[in-house]
């Protein structure tokens, strides 16, 4: 008998081992144990995605009374609705509405509305001043509306809900209402969210029977003709107007069968009580029987195989397969000890096992001889090399890694090795230690540059590379990696590059290299349509620091400048060194025109403030004129741009100082959504 036909007589055996465990459970209470197992999956489900829902309107809710509770929103409305807003108060509005997208990516639009029915404020600002007919319907009727379709500015049409929030005075009248509009999208992701079979339907439904269904794209009735629930809306709908009713608070519905066009279906309904919607949950009644009766039957052929199938079970496993065993055993040999020397002897089979012993035997040679390879080539080169075992979770150094690292291990575990221990530089932590999560989780591939405390306790720059691989089920099996010295290189590039980027003093940008990033910038705001502008920032009366205390004095308030900038552009943009007192400042991707004033009268506000020269003992305060330019607004190149934030700044100069203006344009005003403000009274 061939090996081939061995090992096929003993998968036909272990296939009929379910059959086996059937047999011995009585047929009818398998059968009624899986049906209940059913409904209770189908009723969970409902229950869960019913609270998901819930949740995700609590909180469109309570962001919602956040905003309606807010007493400058309240002084907003009030003010709006009769002579006019003040600037400020209509700027931290706008704010407020803007900020609402940030929480929810299915925020269609946002308003405030007035008593009269205005529209005061919006996400949207061409429907600002608008009236809305139906406010007095909306002010009536706050909370989660029913479903209905929403077209969007592009004609698309999708389906939508809203929600009404009123807005009181101080003294609890209604002065106006927030109102926000939602794509379905958040729903549609909770519905689809599931490991259903496709005989199982899931829908969330309103009071009108209007449903959310998945793989519908837009608001359907239940009644439609292309909904599964269509034949069964009668016995349905009874059951929603139960849960809808105020007469049954807190009640549940049990799932129940419904009939319909001669099929039935299960239904599990559960409530969404902080919207007035129900989730549904369904499915094939006799596909689901069908399931169950298929699992449970074939009882007296299953008793039979299992006499067989033992007596066939313990003839192969004790005659036929002996050789696997001393196979498996040299395996396991080498897998868990590492036995390199171990080798398969058995000579009494003369059949494919033969062949199987020396392929075998054949491939450890040749196993044993690449890992001597390779351990050879590991301890020749400087490069610290080491693997990290996926389903062992255990990690392996070159020796050479104690030779520049004073880390030592408590065991050989991934938590306790240098991925999670070593000491890394503060700044490049967070790096390292998203790229270390990165090749443990997701990501196949790493290459990074990070600084790691060495044995002299220095930081020093070390690049790591590893790659993950895979076994033949293609799942995770082991990471290769190596860590490579590269601090002299390293440190030698950024000290070119820092000498030929940054100012001396400050250590800001040079006046070269902030004309490049501004070109580079000017480039890429062309096409992507983003806001930017240009700061021109002039010290006022600087000579005033050399001349009476001392030029140390003075290059105090340029570092000083300097530093505030790095602070205040971190993140949103660049600056630099002009040269001598002035300065200069890109702010990218901004919201508003006002926005820039704001990051203006921010410099202006907190060189006022001052500090404390250490070559003086004294608190100095700055003083500055700032000019704005807009990048393609008001030039289309680096010298239009910064020729016209220094006109601007020319501009307060000789108006008073200590503030900021707008560049102008002959064909253009100037932004007049801020005013700039002086510092100090002056």
């Amino acid at each position: 008998m061939t090996l081939q036909i061995k090992v096929i007589l003993l998968a036909l055996l272990c296939l009929l081992l379910p059959g086996i465990i059937i047999s011995i459970t009585s047929y009818n209470k398998a059968k009624d144990a899986a049906f209940a197992e059913g409904v209770d999956y189908l009723n969970s489900s409902a229950a869960f995605h019913a609270l998901a829902v819930n949740t995700y309107i609590d909180e469109i809710q309570s962001f919602a009374s956040d905003i309606v509770s807010d007493t400058k929103i309240k002084n907003f409305t009030s003010a709006a609705s009769g002579a006019g807003a003040a600037a400020d108060l209509a700027l931290y509005t706008d704010q407020k509405l803007s900020s609402l997208a940030v929480y929810n990516p299915d925020l269609v639009e946002v308003m405030i509305i007035g008593v009269n029915g205005k529209v005061l404020a919006s996400t949207l600002p061409y429907n600002v001043g608008t009236v809305k007919e139906n406010y007095t319907e909306l002010s009536e009727n706050p909370g989660i509306s029913n479903f209905e379709p929403f077209e969007n500015a592009n004609g698309v049409v999708r389906p939508s809900f809203s929600v009404v929030t009123n807005i009181y005075s101080e003294n609890n009248s209604i002065i106006g209402v927030l109102y926000e509009i939602f794509y379905t999208g958040s729903l549609e992701e909770i519905i689809s969210n599931t490991d259903a079979d496709v005989s199982t339907t899931l829908a969330i439904a309103d009071s009108d029977n209007d449903l959310i269904v998945y793989d519908f794209k837009a608001v359907v009735n239940m009644t439609d003709k292309n909904v599964e629930f269509a034949p069964y809306v009668a016995s349905v709908s009874q059951k929603m107007e139960f849960l809808f009713s105020t007469d049954n608070p807190g009640e549940v519905v049990e799932p129940f069968v419904a009939e319909g066009n001669g099929k039935s279906r299960i239904f599990a309904v559960s409530e969404v009580p902080k919207a007035g919607w129900v989730f549904l949950s369904s499915t094939d009644h006799k596909a689901f029987t069908n399931a169950i009766n298929i699992s449970v039957s074939n009882l007296p052929l299953q008793i039979l195989l299992l006499i067989f199938g033992a007596a066939g079970i313990i003839f192969i496993g004790v005659y036929f397969l002996s050789p696997l065993g001393i196979i498996m055993t040299i395996l396991e040999r080498k897998t868990s000890g590492g036995d390199v020397a171990s080798r398969i002897a058995f000579t009494d089979h003369k059949d494919e096992f033969d062949t199987l012993r020396d392929n075998l035997n054949d491939l450890f040679d040749r196993i044993a001889e690449s890992e001597l390879k390779y351990e050879t080539m590991v301890e020749m080169t400087n490069n610290i090399v080491f693997s990290i075992d996926l389903k062992t979770s255990t990690v392996e150094m070159s020796k050479n890694f104690n030779k520049k690292f004073s880390f030592r291990p408590k065991d050989n575990t991934v938590e306790e090795s240098f991925i999670y221990k070593i000491r890394v530089h503060k700044d490049d932590k967070e790096k390292y230690l998203g790229d270390m999560d990165a090749i443990l989780k997701e990501a196949n591939f790493i290459d990074g540059e990070y600084r790691i405390k060495n044995l002299y306790g220095d930081f020093a720059w070390v690049m790591i590379k590893a790659t993950k691989f895979f076994d033949r089920n293609e799942n995770p099996s082991k990471i290769i990696g190596v860590i490579v010295d590269i601090d002299k290189d390293k440190k030698s590039k950024m000290s070119l590059l820092q000498r030929a980027n940054y100012d001396a003093l400050t250590q800001i940008y040079n006046r070269e290299t902030f004309l490049k990033n501004l070109s580079e910038t000017i480039e890429n705001t062309r096409h992507r349509k983003d806001l930017a502008a240009v700061l021109f920032i002039d010290l006022d009366d600087f000579k005033h620091f050399n001349d009476d205390y001392s030029h140390a004095c003075g290059d105090e308030v340029l570092k000083f400048t300097a530093d505030t900038l790095k602070e205040i552009t971190f993140e949103r943009g660049f600056a630099g060194r002009f040269g001598g007192d002035e300065f200069v400042s890109c702010l990218t991707k901004l919201t508003l025109y006002s926005d820039a004033g704001s990051v203006a009268q921010e410099v202006i506000d907190i060189l006022g403030r001052g500090f404390i020269s250490d070559s003086t003992g004294q608190k100095l305060s700055i003083h500055c004129s700032v000019g704005i330019s807009f990048l393609h607004e008001s030039g289309k190149t680096t010298e239009e741009v910064i020729a016209a934030a220094d006109a601007a700044m020319y501009n307060i100069k000789k108006h008073g100082k200590s503030a900021f203006a707008y560049a102008q344009k002959d064909d253009a005003p100037p932004p007049t959504d801020i005013t700039p403000k002086p510092i100090d009274g002056k």
